[in-house]
């Protein structure tokens, strides 16, 4: 796997509490970081750093955003893809954008034809000036304007920008309420950790969704990797980072 992008990372949990308290990292802390995304999500917080000192989350929190487009069997999604190679690398420079990929599927693959654009943003704040924005009111004019869930990210890492992903698969996994949010948090980083060994893995992003406690994995990949039916896969037809171009011909 790529290196980790130490900027992207977002939640970094360390094991220097579990000295205390057999081993178990208690779970107010991520309560509280819950609590303080919920109430900084659109006022203006773009780093929380009102935890307790000693927790687990030692860093500032981004976001994971999706917004999704189901279009008819006989929409013209060749047409669609020619504009995403237009429009794609304006948000090369978008503040606050820490990646987007541009993610399509198609009837001509198996799939439905879906516009499913996959958004990592630093803090709220960018995103609220994105969702406030020209560029997403005229996407709203064309298509409608979509539910747009947000995940607190919980893991990330990121790839070589140079090095262009060509396709992208997505979980969504219900969360119990018996299940200890620390401990998922700290299984996740090891999956990850662990799926970064994989050669054809380019950037994985793990996010939790507090209103539904749904948990969503998204990866990008170099090659087709092997799916499940309750797995949404897509083509990546343009991945944008900051200062950095990732487009696929």
């Amino acid at each position: 796997m790529e290196k980790l992008c130490g900027a992207a990372e977002t939640v970094k949990v360390n094991r220097c509490n579990e000295r205390a308290q057999g081993g178990q990292i208690k779970n107010h802390r991520l309560a509280n970081l819950i609590n303080d995304f919920k109430t900084a999500h659109f006022y203006g917080a773009a780093e929380l750093h009102r935890l307790d000192p000693s927790s687990a989350v030692t860093e500032a929190i981004m976001l994971l955003m999706q917004y999704r487009f189901d279009l008819d069997n006989d929409h013209d999604m060749a047409a669609l893809r020619e504009r995403i190679a237009v429009i794609g690398s304006g948000f090369n420079s978008l503040d606050g954008l820490v990646q987007k990929a541009f993610l399509v599927s198609s009837v001509t693959q198996g799939r439905p034809n879906r516009y499913s654009p996959f958004y990592v943003w630093q803090n709220a704040e960018a995103m609220r000036a994105f969702l406030l924005s020209d560029a997403f009111a005229r996407v709203c004019a064309k298509y409608g304007r979509p539910e747009v869930p947000t995940w607190i990210a919980i893991h990330s890492k990121m790839g070589d920008p140079s090095k262009l992903p060509q396709h992208a698969t997505q979980e969504f996994i219900s969360v119990d309420p018996s299940t200890d949010l620390m401990t998922l948090i700290l299984d996740e980083r090891v999956r990850a950790d662990a799926a970064g060994h994989e050669a054809a893995l380019h950037s994985i992003h793990i996010g939790l969704d507090t209103t539904t406690w749904q948990l969503i994995r998204t990866c990008f990949w170099h090659q087709s990797p092997d799916t499940k039916p309750d797995v949404d896969t897509y083509d990546v037809e343009y991945l944008a980072f900051p200062r950095n171009e990732c487009r696929n011909p």
